[in-house]
């Protein structure tokens, strides 16, 4: 039996660690028809400060991403934590692999690990933006990866007043992939190994360059950026979040760079107290070139902020 969990969070604020629901399916596709064997639906705390343990907040102190998916502070309130969460997370996804459709879902599950100090979830993932990608390469590069214009384009059913529900958004997702994937050979792994090749397997383009295509709906397109330093996600997971919200990705600094994100610096690659991008960065910038540093949280905050300018889902 072939299995795999389709996974969504909502968050309540721009910074990706304010988890305030998650919602996950285990689906059995080692059969005829694929079916749908448990659900997992959470609403989280994520101690945002308008949330309060003596009572509820007044309805108009809402989160800056209430109006996207409608949970506010009295919905979670007397709500677990995340790390209270956290091991029925784990027992739920098992080793299973993880269908998420974009980079977002896994980048913020990674933030909450990070503030908390817990053990990052180990179990590999499968993002369903780069399998259709595949699977139809070129037929969303102008109008965009969101799932909804996915699943209305494949005529699969879809209740608007529903999205953004972070287990809607989940079973809309599986729904998605196995859509797309019927009349494929590959199973699930196989699939886990597709989206690591270039869209054409026959091009020589790099790696880099070929699945980092930039999404042409995403909030900062146009955007060149380059990483530097030790990230709280890893390399591969920054530089395709990046590609999601529109930026072009580059491994070396040139002229042509507007964005420098500055992770944490090591010794071994400092010589002083920056790094070699961040001084040749700010040299730039003093010459006039429009290049901006940031840190790895305003990254992050900078890319959630282009998902709601863009299409997120």
């Amino acid at each position: 039996m072939e299995q795999f969990v389709a996974l969504d969070v909502e968050t309540a604020e721009s910074d990706y660690s304010t988890v305030c629901q998650i919602g996950a399916v285990r689906i059995d596709v080692g059969r005829e028809c694929p079916a749908v064997l448990e659900r997992f639906e959470r609403l989280i705390d994520p101690e945002v400060n308008c949330v309060t343990e003596i009572g509820p907040v007044p309805e108009t102190n809402e989160w800056e991403n209430t109006y996207i998916h409608g949970i506010g502070p009295n919905d979670v309130l007397g709500k677990p934590k995340f790390p209270e969460l956290y091991p029925q997370l784990r027992e739920f996804l098992r080793n299973d692999v993880v269908l998420a459709h974009g980079s977002f879902d896994r980048a913020a599950l990674a933030q909450c690990c990070e503030k908390y100090g817990l053990e990052q979830i180990p179990n590999p993932y499968l993002d369903n933006m780069r399998v259709v990608r595949r699977v139809n390469p070129g037929k969303y590069a102008k109008s965009g990866y969101a799932l909804k214009k996915i699943a209305n384009d494949l005529g699969i059913p879809l209740d608007e007043n529903k999205l953004h529900n972070a287990l809607y958004d989940a079973e809309m997702a599986a729904r998605v992939f196995i859509h797309i994937t019927r009349d494929s050979d590959l199973n699930i792994k196989g699939w886990l190994k597709r989206v690591e090749q270039p869209i054409n397997p026959d091009s020589r383009k790099s790696l880099c360059k070929t699945i980092l295509e930039p999404n042409p709906s995403g909030g900062l397109l146009g955007e060149v950026i380059v990483f530097t330093g030790t990230l709280p996600v890893r390399r591969e997971e920054a530089w395709q979040i990046a590609a999601d919200a529109g930026c072009q990705v580059t491994k070396s600094l040139t002229r042509k760079n507007t964005i420098v994100v500055v992770g944490e610096q090591t010794s071994a690659m400092l010589k002083g107290d920056k790094s070699s991008k961040q001084r040749r960065a700010e040299q730039l910038a003093a010459k006039g070139y429009p290049v901006r540093i940031l840190t790895d949280d305003e990254f992050f905050d900078l890319t959630v902020s282009s998902w709601r300018r863009g299409t997120r889902r």
